[in-house]
């Protein structure tokens, strides 16, 4: 991994680290179904992790992360 992207890297999970935080205190004060707030926190991750995803029309899904990509093994 080059320098830049482990910089890269980090600061998405400095990010990733401040979003768990945010989300743990709201989940806590608020009735959510768990499966729900799961599924957005796992996208929230690739997200901040500087990826990238995809979602087709039957849920399958499709992810992206410094340059690597793939799909779940059906």
């Amino acid at each position: 991994m080059t320098n830049m992207k482990e910089k890269e890297l980090r600061a998405g999970v400095l990010r990733l680290a401040g979003y768990l935080d945010e989300r743990y205190i709201l989940a806590r004060g608020f009735n959510r179904n768990p499966d729900e707030m799961y599924y957005e926190g796992l996208l929230k991750a690739v997200e901040v992790l500087g990826g990238d995803w995809q979602r087709n029309e039957i849920g399958k899904h499709k992810v992206f992360i410094c340059g690597i990509g793939g799909k779940a093994e059906e």
